[in-house]
């Protein structure tokens, strides 16, 4: 739904100002004196190739592709959230909740919080027009998604996979530099309460997290 939105209300060309000054740079038309946003230029860089001539409409077609995966990726992250906060055994006793009723509100939560995101006034505006911020935005909600889904199932992999997306993420934008401590607190939390904290546990996410830093630094 979002996408098909955005898509509607999508730039059909260059506008002036920071989406021209950001094209231009991608195209080689202007110079790049200082090379910022490693990921996102490459992508960019790669759709402009694909492009042709209408360069310009494909990378406004593919930010508004990043910008309605970033409001999916809230609708999942949000609705780990609220599965993580019900406790299942005390919803039923308590409010004598069924199973099919916690399914249901964790989706309320995160269609809910997908579509405020979604067609809120900076995202809208931002993915119609070649802007970086959506897809920072939907790789920290990803790496949240990670984190989120150890928490509820305590498979190490997705932990690991947490690490290393975190660690790339640092790189490239300062968001991920200030969401880290707490999503790391609350990785080594979740061990802690499950008895599988480990010195090793703790090198492997030290180690991967350098090497996401490293590999794109």
């Amino acid at each position: 739904l979002a996408f098909i939105v955005y898509m509607t209300t999508m730039a059909s060309g260059v506008l002036p100002g920071r989406p021209a000054d950001m094209l231009a740079t991608l195209a080689e038309i202007k110079p790049n004196i200082v090379m910022r946003h490693y990921v996102w230029q490459k992508l960019m860089t790669l759709v402009i190739s694909f492009g042709g001539s209408n360069f310009a409409v494909a990378v406004n077609v593919v930010s508004a592709i990043i910008a309605a995966l970033a409001a999916g990726a809230l609708t999942l992250v949000s609705s780990s959230v609220v599965n993580l906060m019900l406790d299942a055994d005390r919803y039923r006793s308590v409010r004598g909740g069924k199973t099919n009723h916690r399914i249901v509100m964790c989706l309320f939560a995160g269609v809910a919080s997908g579509l405020a995101l979604a067609f809120s006034a900076p995202l809208w505006t931002l993915s119609t027009q070649p802007f970086f911020e959506p897809f920072y935005l939907l790789w920290l909600l990803v790496a949240l998604f990670f984190v989120l889904r150890f928490a509820e199932t305590y498979r190490k992999l997705y932990l690991y996979v947490f690490a290393l997306l975190c660690g790339a993420g640092m790189s490239q934008t300062a968001s991920f530099i200030a969401f880290a401590p707490l999503c790391f607190l609350f990785a080594i939390f979740t061990l802690w309460s499950i008895d599988r904290l480990s010195g090793r546990t703790i090198i492997t996410l030290l180690v991967l997290t350098s090497a996401g830093i490293l590999l794109l630094m």
